[in-house]
């Protein structure tokens, strides 16, 4: 896939530089930074409704907080 950048003249050259130290084209290295920063998102997907949700708050509660048994309807206080 072909993309086409704007960059500000500074950018541009310091971005060039980086490529250059990097021994590799412009174009081969903002690919590559592309590449891992997409890597680093599939690897932060949510795994879980609640990492979903994406609430800081629900990341101490144990999944047992939110499991009930069929046989059962205990009434339960949940605080955050």
């Amino acid at each position: 896939m072909n993309v086409t950048l704007k960059l500000g003249a500074a950018v541009g050259e310091r971005a060039k530089h980086c490529a250059v130290d990097a021994g590799t084209s412009l174009s081969r290295w903002v690919a590559s930074l592309i590449e891992r920063e997409v890597a680093m998102q599939a690897d932060r997907e949510p795994t879980t409704l609640l990492e979903a949700l994406g609430c800081e708050k629900f990341v101490k509660c144990d999944r047992e907080d939110f499991e009930f048994k069929r046989d059962e309807a205990p009434a339960r206080e949940i605080s955050f």
